[in-house]
């Protein structure tokens, strides 16, 4: 179990008001009033007070405990009166044990949300915000001194710790009761970063497939690049190289929707059921029968469930033509139309998948969605915008690590 910061302090001044009170209430009991009332009843020489002189010290210490100051309200006072005689007067002392009585608060975890502050969340778990250090402690490696000083979406551990069950006016209690700045900055939300995917680099893959009369080797490479993000703040633990793999895996269904609409002698069709994209493009024919073509990038944008993809893609495409039988000279005759193929396939003859963006370079952009700049503003409903600060992401990024 956690320590209550302020329990060393607690401790001194129990020992401090005791000894207050110790003084207190028996100035009470030895008050003139008090003493000639005493008097007045003692009318024998006996080892204790008479009843009637002992009724008079404890009306008195009764009432003194009822006005006491406002500083001893939270203690649990218990007063033991001793009385000594003295001539023909009995004299009453009062010894005090005092003490704040504890009771145990706090445990679990907390997730944090947009908005929240350490004051808030400590006034909700222990009853008051000024324990809000218990919480820091307990969290160095998500609630940090500088910056965001929590980030919405985290879990808190709450520590168990022992806390007076009633008003406690120690002094470093007292300071503590009013709010710092650092305990009132809300949570707030962090963006998840934007990755671009370079699909130029490593992109070169080569299909054999049957053709009319002859083999055909298909070499495609693609061109230009894919940013993706997720929608939404980063969680409590972030993992930049899974995130990665992440947004990669989420590229594939694009990538395998890339398929040949149409092949003739003159153009070459190919589009993206997943973009709604078309790519459209003359082709040339070499002395060798090698057909080339280069389809520019074109912007492509979609979603795929909680992933949004923004880019300029396109390709380029070389098909060698080899006849079956060497000697037979080969002609393009009339157009050739090869029905629509998957532009990966699964027996991994050409796998523009995972090898091509695993195989890539990958660019973190760290950008954000939104430009945070208000408590609670970070979580986007349409993050189209690949455009904000990436200060805020490198910030949030070091404290969800």
């Amino acid at each position: 179990m956690s320590s209550n910061p302020y329990l060393k302090d607690i401790t001194k001044h129990e020992q401090i008001f005791a000894k207050e009170l110790d003084k207190l209430l028996t100035k009470a009991v030895q008050a003139k009033d008090v003493q000639k009332k005493a008097d007045k009843l003692t009318n024998s020489s006996t080892k204790t007070p008479p009843k009637p002189v002992e009724k008079v010290f404890e009306v008195a210490l009764a009432k003194a405990m009822k006005s006491l100051p406002k500083k001893y309200g939270g203690l649990d006072i218990r007063p033991y009166p001793s009385y000594k005689q003295k001539d023909a007067s009995w004299i009453a002392k009062v010894a005090v044990t005092a003490w704040f009585e504890m009771t145990g608060s706090g445990g679990g975890t907390y997730k944090v949300k947009p908005r929240d502050t350490l004051w808030d969340i400590a006034k909700d778990k222990y009853g008051h915000g000024m324990y809000w250090p218990v919480i820091a402690a307990e969290n160095p490696k998500v609630v940090k001194s500088k910056g965001n000083f929590i980030l919405a979406g985290v879990d808190l551990k709450i520590p168990a710790i022992d806390i007076p069950v009633g008003v406690c006016e120690v002094p470093s209690m007292t300071k503590a009761s009013k709010p710092t700045p650092e305990a009132r900055k809300p949570a707030m939300s962090v963006m998840y970063p934007t990755l671009e995917f370079d699909l130029e680099k490593g992109s070169s893959i080569k299909q054999v497939m049957k053709g009319p009369g002859m083999t055909l080797i298909v070499t495609t490479t693609l061109k230009g690049s894919i940013k993706v993000q997720k929608k939404g703040p980063l969680p409590g633990s972030f993992n930049l190289r899974t995130y990665e793999t992440e947004l990669s895996n989420g590229l594939k269904p694009f990538q395998s929707s890339i398929k040949f609409k149409s092949f003739k002698v003159d153009s070459i069709t190919v589009a993206s059921n997943v973009s709604g994209t078309t790519w459209k493009s003359s082709i040339s024919i070499s002395k060798t029968g090698a057909i080339k073509a280069s389809l520019s990038p074109k912007p492509v944008s979609f979603k795929k469930k909680d992933l949004v993809f923004e880019g300029n893609v396109g390709l380029e495409i070389e098909i060698q033509a080899i006849p079956d039988k060497p000697k037979v000279k080969v002609r393009v005759p009339k157009p050739i139309y090869v029905e629509v193929f998957d532009w990966v396939v699964d027996n991994g003859a050409v796998v523009v998948g995972g090898v091509l963006i695993v195989g890539a370079g990958v660019v973190v952009v760290a950008t954000l969605v939104e430009d945070v700049l208000t408590a609670g503003a970070g979580i986007a409903d349409d993050p189209a915008s690949f455009a904000a600060a990436s200060a805020m992401f490198g910030q949030g990024l070091q404290m969800v690590r």
